[in-house]
């Protein structure tokens, strides 16, 4: 009986590394240094929502002006985001907790004007389900 609590305990444990990978440690800005180590996985951020008419993405402070094409660009923009409907302003400038795939290279989205450089993370059309308001201040960065 031991023995096999053992070997199911051996078994589960390579199914429970396929969901969702959070690590602390790993900022906007390193996920887009390394982008083919994490392309397709699924992925939980942390960082500001940027929302306006030609943005939509999370950046690692606000105010970020850095190069968001660049290599190691502390930007990310949101793709398959759905309809954020009348959430617009309550996502704008918060500092979230956003969960979804991350994808490399996101020209299979299409052209947009609101996207922060080459990488992207798909939130399925489901901003209620994949992004949740830290309880931080407005000013306060990380």
């Amino acid at each position: 009986m031991k023995m096999l609590s053992l070997l199911l305990a051996f078994l589960l444990v390579p199914i429970t590394s396929f969901g969702s990978v959070t690590d602390n440690s790993l900022d906007i800005q390193a996920l887009n240094a390394n982008r083919a180590k994490y392309d397709g996985k699924q992925l939980t951020l942390h960082g500001f929502l940027v929302i306006g008419p030609e943005s939509m993405y999370l950046v690692k402070r606000l105010g970020y002006d850095k190069d968001y094409w660049a290599k190691d660009s502390g930007c990310l923009s949101l793709l398959n985001t759905g309809d954020l409907g009348n959430k617009e302003d309550l996502y704008n400038g918060k500092y979230v907790e956003i969960t979804g795939l991350f994808r490399a290279n996101n020209y299979s989205y299409g052209i947009s004007l609101s996207e922060c450089g080459l990488t992207g993370l798909d939130i399925n059309g489901d901003p209620d389900n994949h992004i949740v308001i830290e309880h931080r201040s407005h000013g306060e960065q990380p």
